[in-house]
């Protein structure tokens, strides 16, 4: 699995860094939820997946919650986690979430420029 819309840098690279935190900062409202969906729609099929073969893998009585064991529950998350994207559009609720932050960060929900072009990571 690979999130090929991420910011990618090399951690040891300060310049780098601070050049993917400016291009964050600055980068439009469209582009930010177009990246975030598609990584989304990668990750949670397989979470779900993951949470699913494990359920299958641990013995019914492994743990119980009273009635309930441990795998059935890893089984019925790892479900709705595949289902999520078919059933219901996660980014939906997301969208709101980030125009917030984009506002927090910008100002009355207006560009601004970036502020950290000056700044230093240590």
């Amino acid at each position: 699995m690979e999130l090929t819309d991420a910011l990618l840098v090399n951690p040891n690279d300060t310049e780098q860094i601070e050049n993917a935190i400016c291009r964050a900062l600055e980068m439009p409202f469209e582009e930010q939820k177009e990246r975030m969906h598609r990584m989304q729609s990668i990750v949670l099929p397989v979470v779900g997946m993951v949470l699913m073969i494990i359920g299958l893998l641990i013995p019914n009585d492994f743990v119980s919650f009273g009635a309930v064991a441990l795998c059935d529950v890893l089984y019925f998350l790892g479900c709705v986690g595949m289902l999520m994207i078919f059933v219901y559009p996660l980014h939906t609720v997301n969208d709101e979430m980030l125009e917030d932050d984009v506002e927090s960060r910008t100002g009355n929900g207006r560009g601004a420029a970036c502020r950290c072009l000056g700044m230093r990571i240590i």
